[in-house]
């Protein structure tokens, strides 16, 4: 039941706030996808080599496992991704994190001008 009140309150919630604060929250959440795509780009160039995702095997069967509180459930994958080195081209990737820095740019001005946009009254 609480649950079922909580879900019909975000819906308030969210009405609640002004257009402008609309307007920052989806700029700051693509800011921040793109921040995160850059640290990514930065790591790579500086290893020399990209980590890519490995789909693990599927393990067929029943697995136990133990919480550390003791109680015993099954298992339904493991909580570890896998990775594998990839040589780079450090060419592409200077020219993606230039692409994603004048896309930081422009998500900064458009930032800016949700103010402009949606004056606070």
């Amino acid at each position: 039941m609480r649950h079922l009140i909580f879900a019909a309150l975000i819906p308030l919630t969210l009405a609640a706030c002004t257009p402008q604060q609309n307007c920052e929250a989806r700029v700051r959440h693509q800011i921040s996808d793109i921040d995160a795509q850059i640290d990514e780009v930065r790591d790579n160039l500086r290893r020399g080599y990209a980590y890519l995702p490995v789909r693990t095997n599927v393990r067929v069967g029943v697995q136990f496992c133990a919480t550390p509180g003791g109680t015993l459930s099954v298992c339904t994958g493991t909580d570890t991704p896998s990775y594998r080195r990839v040589s780079i081209d450090p060419a592409a990737e200077r020219a993606k994190l230039a692409a994603l820095q004048k896309r930081q740019v422009e998500l900064q001005r458009d930032y800016a001008q949700c103010a402009a946009t949606y004056p606070s009254a």
